[in-house]
């Protein structure tokens, strides 16, 4: 298989495809589909020893880490997931001072691997079989749909959306439900991606990097931050500088809730013609609040928090002071981060809209009549799109990192 590889000029780290999720993927099928059933099914002499399992090993095409660290992985899964009393219903085959997981899950006689195959396996692959099935129909989906859409566009040569690695954390879930809600024991593949995933990332440094670099990193690979963070237990501050835990100011308009903010005096300010006024969040800065909310795993009191209290600001709509200026009777408008109409404002306008002149106003000018807009967009096309750049001042970090989270609230297809 060939591999790309690119280094992100910021940080030096290097990107390659397949993507980082793919080799987790990868990894986590060959421990599942050949290491362990390897150790379980097949009977070993009394000389084998947890050395010998490193001659097992295959060589994982697309995978950077050693046969150890390999073989460690699988140790720590055997050893948190040791079942094999419990599933077979007879004594183990070797001594009671065996300690080592490699060891202990070493079939010695064939009543061991008799027992695991009939009473686990044999469900297990029906059920492996089944997913497997389901998610290659899932790919091959995307596929024939991208080939539809490119030959009715008249589009050549174009390739599909990818799902690179990006649906094994769900599936893994998925699966292990479906473990528990039938009584395959043993197996945990949540666990399992978990540890590979841990074990591929300290692997490539990142442990190491600090947030505003990871992030980067993140971003590139196409891994949402919320989902690293669950799998690493690290918790990632905002792309931007932290703002802290943010109150919701609530009124019955935008006027009435620049009021509140006022009399509060707890916000942020700014000097507009020599004369100090209440700042209120911009689009960008709301983006950042909402992802800074949203990624911490846990309340005040240590008890952790429920999805619902994740997404709370990803479900409310929140004003800024950013603003949108068009100039009548054409397709022109500006995209304004900061306006200064909407920061002074003394009194409630009588519509739904400012009456300002055009020239008056300073910002990004676009024209609605060339580009997309008014439509759904991919990833791509919105990290791309001129009118959230101007709005989140050209971070494309932070705008990637709010449409995954977006996704995943809204629960909106890989591809969206």
């Amino acid at each position: 298989m060939t591999q790309v590889q690119t280094v992100l000029k910021e940080t030096g780290v290097t990107v390659k495809t397949p993507t980082f999720l793919a080799q987790v993927e990868r990894l986590a099928t060959t421990i599942d589909d050949f290491l362990i059933p390897s150790l379980r099914l097949e009977i070993h002499p009394d000389s084998w020893s947890p050395v010998d399992f490193l001659q097992e090993i295959p060589e994982t095409q697309g995978v950077d880490l050693f046969q150890e660290t390999i073989a460690k992985i699988v140790e720590q899964y055997l050893g948190e997931t040791d079942t094999k009393e419990r599933v077979t219903g007879i004594k183990k085959d070797r001594f009671s001072y065996t300690v080592n997981p490699l060891d202990d899950n070493a079939s010695r006689f064939s009543h061991t691997v008799d027992c695991w195959r009939n009473r686990h396996y044999s469900l297990k692959h029906r059920i492996d079989g089944w997913v497997e099935t389901m998610q290659q129909n899932a790919k091959n989906s995307f596929l024939r749909d991208a080939s539809m859409i490119a030959s009715s566009l008249g589009v050549l040569n174009m390739l599909g959306p990818s799902l690179n690695g990006t649906l094994a954390h769900s599936m893994a879930q998925y699966t292990q439900e479906l473990y528990q809600q039938t009584g395959v024991q043993g197996e945990e593949p949540v666990r399992l991606y978990q540890l590979c995933f841990q074990a591929l990332a300290q692997a490539k440094g990142w442990d190491k990097l600090e947030d505003k670099d990871l992030l980067k990193v993140l971003d590139a690979e196409g891994i949402p931050v919320k989902e690293f963070a669950e799998l690493t237990g690290r918790e990632i501050k905002p792309s931007a500088a932290a703002i802290g835990r943010c109150n919701l100011v609530s009124a019955n308009s935008w006027f009435s809730a620049l009021q509140k903010l006022r009399r509060q005096g707890s916000g942020k300010t700014i000097a507009i013609n020599g004369q100090t006024y209440v700042h209120p969040f911009t689009m960008k800065e709301n983006l950042q609040a909402r992802i800074e909310d949203y990624n911490i795993l846990t309340n005040p009191n240590n008890t952790r928090r429920t999805e619902e209290e994740c997404s709370r600001f990803f479900n409310t709509w929140l004003d800024s002071c950013s603003g949108i200026h068009y100039l009548a009777d054409t397709t022109r408008f500006k995209i304004i981060p900061s306006s200064n109409e909407l920061i002074t404002l003394i009194q409630a306008p009588r519509e739904d809209y400012l009456a300002v002149p055009y020239a008056q106003t300073s910002g990004t000018e676009l024209d609605s009549a060339r580009g997309k807009y008014n439509q759904d967009l991919s990833r791509v096309e919105v990290l791309e799109q001129p009118a959230w750049l101007a709005a989140v001042e050209e971070d494309r970090v932070l705008l990637g990192e709010a449409f995954d989270v977006m996704r995943t609230v809204k629960k909106a297809p890989a591809d969206w």
